[in-house]
């Protein structure tokens, strides 16, 4: 039967593809459609297996074919490399028994200055570019014992000094202790980056008769591979990889786009997919030394192989369509005289659930068995979709947003009070984040089970989607309400453990009551929802809906639009309050807030509209403002005896990669120093993103600027993160200090805190500290500083002056 209230008109769940495929039968496509759908089934059943065999098979051909290829242009290349080495070893000895060239290093009268001095240095200069040309090198350097260059040729070279030094000392060590063979000096040979091109180094001990010296001469290999190219129709392209960036040397390959994905690919890759081409690549290391490598990449494209598996498909493709063409044929005629008359039952049963009525049964008539069995399987699917429009079943299995909306109408229909509970799960996206979209699967999981357990009978509970749930109360009052939510937030306070991580906190809940709130479904879940986003906001378990609500959002919205103008206008204001050292009483810095005098408001309190900016990107612009406000007053501040000021970083600042360089720009324009300035931000702002969070902190860090994590203590750095942070300062939230006199185990946790910041070298800083009393025992429990309302209230940078100077002698501190 169906339900007694009839079916919501707001949009529904887009119906899958069985839904539409039975909105196509309900069209007209009897019992023919159904025939030759079968048919159609068998002959793409045939396609497939000739289309998987067959093109596979070519297209795999073709690629091993390729990857042979590659291997021989490796092997091949291998094999020219050691001829080529050994000629040109021999090119040098050849150069060194030149008589001319014995005699030009060994003149007969040691000119003045020495062999290598000014005077005589074009001499030996000319000398190696003369053998250069007879002997094919391009590149030559005379070395010092120590492997120092003393003279290059050609003496523009790219190559920097520390480049040749480096070969000339790694090949230099690796001769010694090589033995002669009579007057013959043994040589090394390698191929290595210089200049950012690609040479063939040989090194040999160099005969003079003051001392001994070393030559290396260069061969470029640019030739090579380009012949190695035309013999074997393979691309190749060398890249040094050098302290990890990528510089192409060489590459027989015109598209540069191409060149540069071929450079950087990753070791050992095989294939290169390009925008519509496919390359098979093999990688050779002709150099490795760990950061700086020198791999030569063969490659070779996949288009005339796939060219050609797209030739024999469209082939078979061709004999697909004609085959079903005399199939369609065949069938039609059989499905006129034989088959329609007996489907129309069934065609008016998919015309039903076509328009999504899965009430009635769908009959299954007719004396032909696969007529029965394809009405046992309609009807099947249509039980199944009705399950899935009004549960949850791929989670869950609570009854979704739909089913709860239709009970909800029924239970106001009857006049009875009724009120409604929505829960939403706390840092649901950062569990996702940080373990998993399998764990949070199993928190919805768990949270419904928990549900079922806690919701008494008579109460209807339900996933309205994501993480929010709802429990539908029918005959409570707003008293019989708010136990029944203490009761179930009780139950989801309990931890839960997913993957090694524990879960506390689970839920805030949003309470409305029918008739006080509101007279319609649609309205009760909306102001429900609403109440759930306040309880979020305010960190409250149970939050009532107030009129209020709406009134507050619209005109927090008035006061966002009215932000964005107001640095334009001159409306905000830089305050800071000190910060002191408990050990000493001395001063030791402030932290920068911001403040917004507003022309018609007054001075706004910071909670009206920081969260709300923190939500958009105005966030970034207002944070700028306080750093340029802090960072134009420095030298006075340190003048007043404020050695540092800190700076608060929002989680959009820190996702912010541009941040680092807009702050460079501020701190030369006000020539301001980083090492007087601290960037705090909050354990939830780094956890939100913990590896960019860490690479903009160290870039910070790197321009030394210290950093402080804010409000720590919430619980969601995890003690191994918070190693790798690069901070230098942890700030105890206020929260706890506020609490140490009342509970003596929140002073435990105080105290684990500041040891926890002390076994990592970081400075301890404990905010809201509002009484003396608080700061002794801070003291005594080792924190380091201390900030609040007992040392002193925010205030702008003049009274501060004023303060400071109350407390200390005026001096010029340093950082």
């Amino acid at each position: 039967m169906k339900p007694a209230t009839p079916p919501d008109p707001a949009p529904a769940p887009a119906p899958d593809a069985r839904v539409v495929l039975l909105r196509n039968l309900s069209g007209g496509v009897k019992l023919l459609v159904l025939v030759l759908a079968t048919t159609t089934l068998l002959v793409l059943l045939m396609q497939w297996f000739v289309v998987s065999r067959t093109v596979p098979a070519v297209e795999a051909n073709a690629r091993d074919a390729i990857d042979e290829t590659l291997l021989v242009a490796r092997d091949v290349w291998v094999r020219r490399n050691q001829e080529r080495t050994a000629e040109q070893i021999e090119r040098v000895a050849l150069v060194q028994r030149d008589q001319g060239f014995i005699e030009a290093l060994n003149p007969v009268q040691a000119p003045q200055g020495g062999l290598f001095g000014p005077g005589y240095l074009p001499t030996l200069v000319d000398l190696m570019g003369n053998f250069g040309e007879r002997s094919g090198y391009s590149l030559a350097v005379f070395a010092d014992t120590d492997g120092t260059p003393l003279a290059v040729h050609p003496t523009n070279t790219a190559a920097t000094p520390a480049e040749l030094a480096a070969v000339l000392q790694r090949l230099k060590a690796g001769l010694e202790g090589r033995p002669r063979r009579g007057k013959v000096t043994p040589a090394a040979s390698e191929v290595v980056a210089l200049g950012g091109m690609a040479y063939r180094v040989v090194v040999k001990e160099l005969g003079t008769q003051d001392r001994q010296r070393w030559m290396l001469v260069g061969f470029p290999i640019d030739e090579e591979l380009r012949a190695l190219r035309q013999d074997l129709r393979v691309h190749l392209t060398l890249v040094s990889e050098r302290d990890g960036v990528s510089r192409t040397l060489i590459s027989t390959l015109a598209d540069t786009g191409l060149v540069a994905l071929l450079s950087s690919l990753a070791p050992g890759a095989a294939q290169l997919d390009t925008l519509g081409e496919t390359w098979r690549v093999r990688s050779h290391a002709l150099l490795d030394l760990g950061n700086d490598r020198l791999v030569l990449r063969l490659a070779r494209s996949l288009a005339p192989a796939a060219a050609e598996g797209q030739r024999l498909r469209g082939e078979l493709w061709t004999f697909v369509v004609l085959g079903l063409a005399a199939f369609t044929a065949l069938m039609a005629a059989w499905s006129r005289w034989f088959v329609t008359p007996s489907l129309n039952a069934l065609v008016e049963a998919a015309r039903q659930v076509g328009r999504q009525d899965y009430d009635a049964a769908v009959p299954v008539l007719g004396p032909v068995r696969e007529f029965r069995q394809l009405a046992s399987a309609l009807d099947t699917m249509r039980q199944d979709l009705r399950a899935e429009e009004y549960f949850d079943r791929r989670l869950t299995q609570l009854p979704n947003r739909l089913h709860f909306r239709r009970e909800l109408d029924k239970a106001l229909s009857q006049g009875r009070p009724v009120a409604v509970l929505v829960l939403g799960l706390n840092r649901f996206k950062e569990v996702n984040r940080r373990i998993g979209y399998a764990a949070g699967d199993r928190l919805l999981q768990a949270m419904a089970e928990r549900l079922r357990r806690v919701v008494r009978p008579g109460a209807f509970t339900a996933r309205l989607g994501g993480d929010l749930f709802a429990v539908l109360l029918p005959g409570a009052d707003a008293k019989a309400a708010h136990f029944a939510a203490r009761r179930i937030g009780a139950e989801l306070e309990q931890p839960l453990e997913l993957d090694g991580h524990r879960v506390d906190r689970q839920a805030c809940i949003g309470l409305v009551c029918a008739a006080a709130h509101a007279d319609s479904a649609d309205l009760l879940l909306a102001r429900a929802e609403v109440a759930l986003a306040v309880a979020k906001a305010r960190r409250e378990a149970i939050t009532q809906y107030d009129p209020a609500f709406d009134r507050e959002s619209e005109a927090n919205l008035a006061l966002l639009s009215e932000l964005r103008h107001a640095r334009d206008n001159g409306e905000l204001r830089l305050h800071l309050q000190p910060k002191v050292s408990l050990h000493d009483d001395r001063l030791v810095g402030a932290e920068a807030l911001l403040r917004w005098q507003h022309p018609q408001r007054g001075l706004v309190p910071p909670g009206q509209f920081i969260p709300y900016a923190e939500d958009t990107p105005l966030i970034k612009d207002l944070t700028l403002w306080v750093f340029e406000a802090v960072v134009s007053q420095q030298h006075a501040l340190r003048q007043w005896g404020v050695p540092s000021v800190s700076i608060n970083l929002s989680a959009r600042d820190l996702m912010d990669l541009d941040l680092p360089a807009k702050l460079d720009a501020l701190l030369i324009k006000h020539r301001a120093d980083p090492a007087c300035l601290c960037l705090e931000t909050t354990e939830s702002a780094v956890m939100g993103d913990i590896g960019r969070a860490c690479q903009t902190l160290q870039r910070l860090r790197e321009r030394g600027f210290k950093l402080s994590i804010d409000d720590f203590g919430e619980g969601q750095t995890s003690m191994r993160y918070l190693k790798d942070l690069p901070v230098h300062e942890l700030k105890i939230d206020m929260v706890f200090v506020k609490g140490m006199q009342t509970d003596r185990r929140i002073e435990s946790i105080v105290k684990a805190l500041v040891d926890v910041g002390h076994q990592y070298g970081l400075n301890v800083v404990a905010e809201g500290v509002e009484n003396a009393a608080v700061a002794e025992r801070l003291a005594e429990l080792g924190c380091d500083e201390g900030q609040g309302w007992h040392f002193g209230k925010p205030m702008p940078a003049p009274e501060l002056r004023t303060w400071a100077q109350a407390r200390h002698r005026q001096v010029d501190v340093p950082c």
